[in-house]
This record gives C-alpha cells, sequence and structure tokens, in this order.
C-alpha cells in the first residue's frame, strides 16, 4: 500500500513538470484528487478537490458518504473553486485521451465516484469539456477537463494545439 502512495506522488510530480512546461507563463489552477506530488512542484494554483488542504472543500456542508476518505467533495463548492483545468493526465496521443475521458464517465471509475458523478452533470458540461491539449514544442500531450473559457485562452497560443473530445451519445461544445 505504501509504495502505492509513492507512485502517486511521483506520478504527481511528473505530471506538474509536464504541464510547467507545456502551459503559458500565466499557469492556470489545476483541479486535482491526488494532491501531494502535484501540488510540491506545480507552478499555479493547485485546487485540493478532497478538501485535506482545502478549508472551503473540507468543511464544506453535505453528506459524507462514498469512498472513505474520499468523500468530502461538494459540488457546489467545486463550482464556486471554479478550477481552469480538472484532473490532467498525460496521454501520448487523441485516442489515449478519448479512452481515459470514456472511462472517467463510468460511474463506477473511481474519480467520478469520488467527484460525485459531475462529469455527467449538465452545469459541468456547460462550464468544462473533455479536451486533448497537445504542446507542439515538446511534443507531449495530456487529456483533461477545461474550463471553457480558459481554452478561449489557449487557443491564442500557437504552441499549443486543443482538441475536443467526443464520445458518442456525449456532444460537447466549446463554445
Amino acid at each position: 500500500q505504501m509504495n502505492y502512495e509513492f507512485l502517486l506522488a511521483k506520478q504527481g510530480r511528473d505530471l506538474a513538470e509536464k504541464l510547467n512546461t507545456a502551459l503559458p507563463a500565466n499557469k492556470p489552477s489545476i483541479g486535482m484528487i491526488a494532491v501531494g506530488g502535484f501540488g510540491l512542484i506545480y507552478q499555479g494554483n493547485t485546487i485540493d478537490l478532497m478538501g485535506l488542504n482545502n478549508i472551503l472543500m473540507g468543511h464544506s456542508e453535505g453528506d459524507r458518504k462514498g469512498i472513505k476518505n474520499h468523500a468530502a467533495f461538494n459540488k457546489d463548492v467545486f463550482y464556486k473553486l471554479n478550477p481552469d483545468i480538472l484532473l490532467p493526465e498525460s496521454a501520448d496521443n487523441f485516442k489515449e485521451a478519448g479512452i481515459k475521458y470514456s472511462n472517467l464517465l463510468d460511474i463506477n471509475n473511481f474519480d467520478n465516484e469520488a467527484m460525485k458523478n459531475i462529469f455527467n452533470d449538465d452545469t459541468f458540461q456547460k462550464i468544462y469539456a473533455p479536451v486533448f491539449i497537445f504542446d507542439k514544442i515538446d511534443n507531449t500531450g495530456f487529456f483533461a477537463f477545461a474550463n471553457k473559457n480558459y481554452i478561449d485562452l489557449l487557443k491564442n497560443n500557437a504552441s499549443i494545439s486543443v482538441q475536443k473530445i467526443y464520445v458518442p451519445g456525449k456532444e460537447i461544445s466549446l463554445n
């Protein structure tokens, strides 16, 4: 069990380094479930969605039913915090990013369960879009849910490509 925790921390640090390089100088806020290693390295604002390092989320109203030690997530607080990017994951290509998105929609997926099935909410889908963001300079990419307002900012960056991900039956507009 402890080895897994060390692995999560290393993966978080590696992802944070990748995003520090890929994203513009004015770093977006990023919402994460496993904050530890990521929050240590990421140069922008890291939002702890489970509330360990986030008093607003950790002390929010509501039931604490769900996955043990991962039940503090509150949708209303999430919308107040409004991160620019949510749950980024490394992805080598657009197809891999699409698979990651499809997996997150499953109500039994750990991240979706911890976040109270928010990915399937109409409100969430009006604000966020699943995207593959590709750094043309370093040839690296990642999957994430991105706030549509932040996507507009990324589109102005010539070194980054943003592609909307579609899953049949889940058409989401970037506008």
